[in-house]
């Protein structure tokens, strides 16, 4: 079945709130779990997602693996992306 929620933060069904990423995080207290959300939302931002179903994935900020805003899969994403606008003709 298609997924039931999306791994692009900001859009989608259900997107993450809450992914692995010190800046979105912005903690006063250095600590991963203060504030509980994120302070900043990180538009666009691919998360690692879920191993075998939506149901394996929690928005869980510690959850490194899953949550994780990693520069791989985004700059494949932005890649992408961008391949569907194309070039603009001077």
């Amino acid at each position: 079945p298609p997924p039931q929620r999306s791994s692009l933060v900001g859009f989608g069904r259900t997107p993450p709130l809450n992914p692995h990423h010190r800046s979105a995080h912005d903690s006063p207290t250095a600590n991963i779990g203060n504030p509980t959300n994120n302070r900043h939302t990180l538009y666009g931002a691919v998360v690692g997602g879920p191993f075998n179903s939506d149901t394996d994935f929690h928005d869980d900020r510690s959850d490194y693996v899953k949550g994780e805003v990693a520069t791989d899969y985004n700059a494949l994403f932005t890649s992408l992306t961008a391949s569907f606008v194309g070039s603009a003709s001077p």
